[in-house]
């Protein structure tokens, strides 16, 4: 019989050449077809869709407009101690397109602070009175004895107490009550807290 030779596979050649040493040349150019491959599948993959800024709308906040008695509650940094003083405000759109507002506070006890404020919602709804808007939750009343309600948060830096912070406003606006609520985080460290808190019920005194 005579002396059978065994087949080799085609690609034998090129990985196992004669004399048992790998070909590093074609090693590198798979290795580098392969990456080539992982990374047209991972392009291929579908990119998550980037959150999107909350944002107001001049309907959302026309409730705001009229008048609005009640109280506000500070925290007094010369005492630490928490005092609370009546208020009124009266606030009303001063634009047509209703994004420009203006709101004057009244303080029953001390007159001397009383003062009016220009605010604005920025014209894509991102921001209100200068601060970015970062959340906003409005839930619409079903029964006749429920109402809708408007609730967010804008945030901004400044100074508190001579310090730098963030400040985080809280606004819950519904039918007949509205509440402003200012909370300070200092840079330097430290959870957010109270700083003052406006609560109010709609009309006159």
């Amino acid at each position: 019989m005579g002396t059978e030779t065994a087949v080799q596979p085609f690609y034998s050649f090129y990985l196992f050449p004669k004399n048992n040493m790998l070909n590093t040349h074609t090693l590198r150019m798979a290795f580098t077809l392969l990456l080539l491959a992982s990374i047209s599948y991972l392009h291929a993959q579908p990119t998550p869709p980037t959150p999107q800024a909350p944002d107001l709308t001049p309907g959302e906040l026309a409730p705001l407009e009229g008048q609005w008695t009640g109280t506000l509650t500070y925290r007094d940094y010369s005492t630490d101690k928490q005092t609370t003083i009546p208020v009124r405000i009266v606030a009303n759109p001063t634009s047509t397109d209703k994004r420009n507002w203006q709101m004057q506070f009244f303080y029953t006890k001390e007159p001397h602070a009383n003062q009016t404020e220009k605010v604005r919602l920025a014209k894509d709804g991102t921001s209100w009175d200068g601060a970015r808007v970062i959340e906003k939750t409005r839930t619409s009343g079903g029964m006749p004895e429920s109402e809708g309600k408007l609730e967010f948060v804008t945030e901004e830096k400044g100074k508190d107490n001579n310090l730098p912070a963030t400040f985080r406003h809280v606004w819950v606006l519904k039918a007949n009550t509205l509440t402003m609520e200012k909370q300070v985080k200092y840079d330097k460290g430290g959870d957010f807290f109270r700083r003052n808190i406006y609560q109010f019920v709609r009309g006159k005194e």
